[in-house]
């Protein structure tokens, strides 16, 4: 699964500037609004209150939630850990009741919930279910998919307008079969495009606002000439262009190394696939590319002190299809918070490791504690 979502989606071109962006904000929050309570605006407003003051020790409870479906995946996408094989856990699927159990323990907190990570939502067999069990208990839903393993033609077009599923979030990174193929080597674009088309058909004929369909372009060396053609193509089929900086995956590299070898593999990724405009670069990228900074030397200054305001131990929790509890996607089970087999998602919320994962954001902490080493965006 293309995990580039992580990185910061910059502005569309072509797009209607500021007015058209809150705009479309304030529809997408009239939209969504029903899925609001009293309780969760409470827990929101507290949550976010004791992220300005950067707590430790958070009274509310996480109301941006990701539960790994699963973490097998049919593509092989260049720039994403799972197609450059970097298998950091036993591949599985999140069963149906342990699904259920996890989700009705915090339900009544989640706003949204994200059903995606490191594998493809599609091929889990129960995904349908899923999205529309959180959908009628009043959860936001979305997915991020390759639409490999969607068939319109065996009825899954008709089973995601049924499910309620709130937005389906497509990753293409190109506008033509040429670009497509240097991401998704073996696959055809134009398919892809057709299986869009064919849903946004289907959602209209059953006369549903549901799925809206965001198309999602990772700006890389290979496709940055395309962005506008793309965007295009994307308010041509009624879709929402995500126009998305590029994450190397740095946190990805083989262990084990010299830092002089971690220095070349860097430079070697930044020269394939960093564009050459700066628009579409994060700072850190350029100090690497720029060789103002060795790799092994750029994590430590952001110890106590970050370079992007990252929400993520405050105001969301990941759930690993195996039980393994993470602030975002992070590597491996090694940097879990703690695992639901073992302990409660309550225990797991303000543990110690949790804690100290916080306290990095204000105060210098050990460097093998998750968070200590991220400059606020996974690079």
């Amino acid at each position: 699964m293309d995990t580039n979502n992580d990185a910061i989606p910059v502005p569309a071109a072509g797009s209607s500037g500021k007015l058209g962006r809150w705009r479309n904000i304030l529809r997408r929050l009239y939209d969504d609004l029903h899925y609001l309570t009293p309780l969760k605006i409470v827990n929101i407003a507290l949550v976010h209150l004791q992220m300005a003051l950067k707590t430790e020790y958070v009274v509310g409870r996480p109301y941006l939630v990701m539960i790994e479906p699963t973490n097998i995946c049919n593509a092989n996408c260049q720039l994403c850990p799972t197609g450059q094989g970097h298998f950091a856990r036993a591949k599985g699927t999140l069963e149906w009741e342990e699904f259920k159990k996890l989700f009705d323990e915090w339900s009544r907190w989640i706003y949204r919930l994200r059903l995606a990570l490191w594998g493809d939502p599609l091929l889990a067999p129960d995904i349908y279910r899923m999205i529309e069990y959180a959908h009628r208990a009043r959860v936001w839903t979305c997915i991020s998919s390759n639409l490999h393993a969607f068939h319109p033609e065996n009825g899954d077009d008709v089973a995601l307008v049924e499910s309620g599923l709130d937005e389906m979030t497509c990753s293409l990174h190109a506008a033509s079969q040429e670009t497509y193929e240097i991401y998704q080597p073996g696959r055809k674009f134009e398919a892809i495009v057709d299986k869009i088309r064919r849903l946004i058909e289907t959602r209209e004929r059953m006369r549903s606002k549901t799925p809206r369909l965001v198309m999602n372009f990772v700006v890389t060396r290979f496709n940055e000439h395309e962005v506008q053609k793309f965007v295009d193509l994307a308010h041509s089929l009624g879709c929402r262009p995500k126009i998305t900086e590029p994450s190397l995956n740095l946190r990805f590299l083989v262990a084990g190394r010299t830092p002089a070898e971690r220095d070349d593999e860097v430079n070697a990724l930044a020269a394939k696939w960093l564009p050459a405009s700066d628009k579409y670069i994060i700072e850190p990228y350029r100090m690497l590319r720029e060789k103002s900074i060795r790799f092994d030397d750029l994590g430590k200054q952001f110890n106590g002190a970050k370079m992007f305001p990252c929400p993520c131990p405050w105001t969301g929790m990941v759930i690993n299809w195996d039980g393994g509890v993470a602030l975002c996607s992070t590597r491996s089970a090694s940097e879990d918070m703690g695992n639901v087999h073992t302990a409660s998602l309550a225990e797991i919320w303000n543990s110690p490791r949790y804690r100290a994962s916080r306290r990095s954001f204000k105060h210098p902490t050990d460097l093998d504690v998750p968070c200590a080493s991220c400059s606020g965006l996974l690079l």
